[in-house]
């Protein structure tokens, strides 16, 4: 199979959380340490706690407690441990860098798509060295819609001034593949992040998978120029 960008593919969007930058330990501790404080007669599994990552924050904290008060001090309790863990647990996923420097050089527009905010998005970007590869990033904090509807992905290709048939995006959570089918663009989604591969095989149906960085690398833009994990 010819790579993507050699089928008309311009642009590249990513879901940050899990496909472009490991912030899964981050998350879970985060969870960890708030939600005993604030639902202390309460247990939730691992599975429970990743089920609604991709959508926006609100949204997820919203499945654990119908209480508004408790969600109230959830969110707050939540954005406030995130913050001062952020910086020393997200970690960068090997080989990303040199795919994203290897799109850039081909000319490739690059842009993220996320549910979390735009400021800790950057942080996390930052740390692992790779925000200045992003022409855009759309957020709910300037974008009115959020996965899994379309229209995040259809802004972002605005944005970069690409039809939804020319621009693929990238994502770990079935919100993501749910967001590009509606909008048109083609979906890959990856292994490496957060939503277990059932959950998104029972929610979406990805045009493609892929197991590691090395193979996006490869179906994005051929084996010669595989990411090296």
């Amino acid at each position: 199979m010819k790579p993507l960008i050699d089928q008309g593919i311009k642009a590249v969007l990513f879901d940050n959380d899990g496909t472009l930058v490991d912030t899964k330990a981050l998350l879970l501790e985060t969870f960890h340490q708030v939600l005993p404080r604030v639902l202390p007669n309460s247990t939730f599994s691992e599975q429970q706690l990743v089920h609604g990552i991709g959508k926006p924050l609100e949204e997820q904290l919203h499945e654990f407690t119908s209480d508004e008060a408790c969600y109230e001090q959830l969110l707050n309790e939540y954005r406030i441990v995130t913050n001062q863990l952020l910086e020393s647990m997200v970690r960068k996923f090997s080989g990303m860098d040199q795919l994203l420097d290897a799109l850039h050089k081909r000319g490739v527009a690059l842009a993220v798509v996320t549910s979390k905010r735009e400021q800790p998005c950057r942080v996390g970007l930052r740390k692992c060295g790779i925000e200045h590869f992003f022409n855009f990033v759309v957020s709910p904090d300037n974008y009115v819609y959020t996965k899994p509807d379309a229209r995040p992905v259809l802004h972002a290709c605005e944005l970069l001034n690409v039809a939804a048939h020319q621009a693929v995006f990238v994502g770990d959570s079935p919100y993501d593949m749910m967001s590009g089918a509606g909008a048109g663009v083609t979906t890959v989604a990856v292994t490496w992040g957060i939503s277990p591969r059932a959950q998104i095989e029972e929610m979406s149906q990805p045009d493609y998978w892929c197991d590691s960085v090395a193979d996006l690398s490869a179906l994005l833009l051929g084996a010669g120029d595989t990411a090296h994990e």
